[in-house]
């Protein structure tokens, strides 16, 4: 009975694991960095873009897109829409795996569509939902004057 229950522990275990790793490549997944949280809300097959997210660096954000190991070749250019479906960004691609993109400066929040296309055709896209605040602590939160005074 205990190797029993113990196979049955190990073999659910695996399971999750497999479920987590599956759902990091497909781009499912969230991330999150001291100052930026981002999460996928909906994304095509899966089988071209990773992963995309936003990243602060120093006082804005930057948004990273990642290829599947090998497929950049599937893409000629990224386009990141706004959540009206407005074209913001258009990024010719090459061989390289990693790509980023300043978006503006923090505190910013909201959601991108990012597409990948190829010879003018939708080769996958990867919806994602982001927000990247300031430390109130930080060197880079808006300054505050003291010269408020009380009546």
């Amino acid at each position: 009975m205990t190797s029993d229950l113990s196979r049955r522990t190990l073999l659910a275990a695996g399971a999750g694991l497999a479920v987590t790793g599956l759902a990091g490549c497909s781009g499912a997944n969230s991330s999150s960095s001291a100052d930026c949280e981002t999460t996928a809300v909906a994304h095509g097959d899966g089988k071209i873009l990773q992963s995309v997210s936003a990243v602060p660096e120093d006082g804005r954000v930057l948004l990273s897109v990642s290829f599947s190991n090998g497929k950049q070749a599937s893409t000629d250019r990224l386009r990141v829409y706004d959540s009206s479906g407005d074209l913001e960004y258009e990024i010719p691609t090459g061989k390289r795996r990693n790509y980023l993109q300043t978006i503006g400066p923090r505190p910013q929040h909201g959601r991108l569509r990012v597409v990948s296309m190829k010879n003018g055709e939708e080769t996958d896209e990867l919806v994602v939902d982001f927000n990247c605040w300031v430390d109130e602590d930080s060197a880079f939160a808006p300054e505050t004057t003291g010269d408020a005074t009380e009546s």
